[in-house]
């Protein structure tokens, strides 16, 4: 019995771990998502809108609070709440829907209005009298953004710098070697393809390299900034290394801050970006050459 029900904790537990992300019917907050009717007569003309009446013909309820419809037929360039549209064609209709940044506190599970609103499609004919027109609508219940990006350090900072990578201590070979440091970024709320972007900023004077999740390492701009641009990111995890030259007197700092990043599906973006964080490696006593007698 206790494996039973261990059993279905677990399930519950994965039901509720992948309803956490922005759908059509339950989209985060900011996220764009694309509502299609299909098995439409072609020829005909057709409009979007939303109401908050499950019965709303003739534009009943109309609300113009939700959001915006994006991608207007009639390619106009102007972001609108309503979208007459043009003609039906491969006998389906779409819109885009971009949610407002406060759709959720409006219509969603516990909204100020109320729970959910409904996008209708009207279909009708401007130039044929004898075709009477028809509807048909979606609920859609708007849900608070979930999507989110950490950023941290994997190691402990301050940090010596490391004598296990390349470091030769023989004076007639003498190397200083270098030293590795590890941050990860991740993110939650979603499980589609992701952009995003970040800064190395370096304070010292080492040559380093940085890598993500196993790449090419690629050299960084010594004592400035450095911007990496990720696309179409398919894990949720992303692990930076970044390999620095050791330098004696001195105590280099190196942080991240990731700068944006996006749902590639519903360029939903995060409520708030990670605080910048920062790794310092310890200074390393200069030690000068060697004379015998």
């Amino acid at each position: 019995m206790k494996k039973l029900l261990l059993s279905l904790a677990i399930c519950l537990g994965l039901v509720s771990f992948a309803s956490a992300q922005s759908t059509a019917i339950a989209p985060y907050d900011g996220a764009t998502h694309t509502y299609t009717f299909d098995g439409i007569t072609n020829g005909l003309d057709y409009e979007f809108y939303v109401s908050t009446n499950s019965n709303g013909i003739s534009q009943a309820g109309l609300i113009t609070n939700y959001g915006i419809l994006v991608n207007d037929a009639n390619t106009d360039g102007v972001a609108t709440y309503t979208e007459l549209g043009g003609v039906v064609t491969g006998n389906q209709v779409s819109v885009d829907i971009t949610w407002d940044l406060t759709a959720a506190a409006k219509y969603g599970a516990t909204g100020s209005v109320q729970t959910g609103v409904y996008l209708f499609v009207r279909v009708f004919d401007t130039s044929d009298a004898t075709v009477c027109e028809n509807y048909k609508s979606v609920m859609i219940t708007p849900t608070t953004n979930a999507f989110n990006v950490t950023l941290a350090d994997a190691g402990t900072s301050p940090s010596c710098p490391d004598l296990n990578n390349g470091f030769i201590p023989l004076e007639s070979s003498y190397n200083l070697g270098k030293t590795t440091l590890t941050f990860e970024i991740n993110r939650s709320g979603s499980t589609n393809d992701w952009t995003f972007d970040f800064d190395i900023t370096q304070v010292g004077t080492g040559a380093f390299t940085y890598s993500v999740e196993g790449g090419s390492a690629v050299a960084g701009i010594t004592g400035a900034t450095t911007n990496v641009p990720v696309n179409n990111y398919t894990a949720s995890n992303a692990t930076i290394v970044i390999v620095v030259d050791n330098v004696t007197n001195e105590s280099p700092v190196f942080t991240l801050e990731v700068k944006n990043a996006a749902d590639d599906v519903t360029s939903v973006i995060p409520v708030a970006m990670p605080v910048a964080v920062g790794h310092t490696i310890s200074t390393m006593p200069a030690i000068g050459s060697f004379t015998g007698s």
